[in-house]
């Protein structure tokens, strides 16, 4: 296969510009790359992680227990017309739709970049009222969260005063961004300057994580912020199995606080970390 990529790019660079075949053969080239990537996500196996990422994920089992799993992704794009491995659940032809148009940013939302990602396997719960809490009860995110509250960091309207003070629940996304994400970055020690970030999982990185190793990400009936803003105001979210699952996708407004919708921080580490 790797011969084949080669020929096809070879060939494509001997062609001038305005060749009558080059666009269709590029449209071949970028068909080629979709599949070798998707197929080695999904042939995925554990990678010997570098020893950065060891160290943060050590730092978060010592503070956190056995919250998180380190995870190497290959760079790659998707795309509407992306052929999914069997069994896949693909992206929600409405995100590509609104990215087409704008709407969506950054626009480079359908690509997954080279990295090491921290996955947070905590389990989001099925929609008990707002009552609900990850990890069946026991979220290492807890303290954490009930320290922003008491703080004042959370804004607890009324209509979210039967939320418990450890729940991912009831937060804004502009409070899990502004509140929630730096505080937790400084906990396991990221370094902004070598490209650490802590961050609400990506529409397109929670659909590829969840279908290769995390189906159940998408088989409970609450949702959670994405990474990803929609037009001035708004923020995508999604993951509600009564809409699509690992496919399901919408967009709110970053300041509400909706008792149906709470968040995963995603870990991202540069490959070469």
């Amino acid at each position: 296969m790797i011969k084949a990529e080669l020929s096809l790019r070879d060939v494509l660079s001997s062609l001038p510009a305005d060749h009558p075949e080059r666009a269709e053969l590029e449209e071949e080239v970028q068909r080629f790359e979709e599949r070798n990537a998707l197929r080695k996500l999904a042939e995925l196996q554990e990678a010997e992680a570098p020893e950065r990422v060891l160290e943060v994920l050590e730092t978060a089992r010592q503070r956190y227990g056995d919250m998180y799993e380190a995870v190497a992704v290959p760079t790659v794009t998707l795309r509407e017309t992306t052929r999914y491995p069997e069994g896949w659940v693909p992206l929600n032809p409405w995100f590509f739709q609104k990215l087409q148009e704008g709407r969506i940013k950054p626009e480079t939302a359908a690509t997954i970049s080279e990295a090491w990602v921290l996955w947070d396997k905590t389990a989001r719960p099925n929609y008990d009222g707002g009552r609900q809490l990850y990890g069946n009860g026991n979220d290492p995110l807890g303290e954490e969260l009930a320290h922003l509250r008491s703080q004042g960091a959370v804004e607890v309207p009324s209509h979210t005063k039967h939320v418990p003070a450890t729940s991912r629940f009831g937060l804004s996304a502009n409070e899990v961004d502004g509140s929630f994400l730096p505080l937790h970055a400084q906990s396991l020690g990221l370094r902004a300057d070598l490209g650490e970030r802590a961050m609400t999982r990506p529409y397109a990185l929670f659909n590829v994580i969840g279908n290769m190793r995390h189906p159940e990400a998408g088989q409970v009936n609450t949702w959670e912020w994405m990474d990803e803003k929609f037009g001035d105001d708004d923020r995508l979210l999604g993951g509600d199995s009564d809409d699509g699952g690992l496919g399901d996708v919408d967009r709110s407004w970053a300041g509400s606080h909706n008792v149906s919708v709470g968040f995963s921080p995603a870990i991202v580490l540069p490959p070469q970390a």
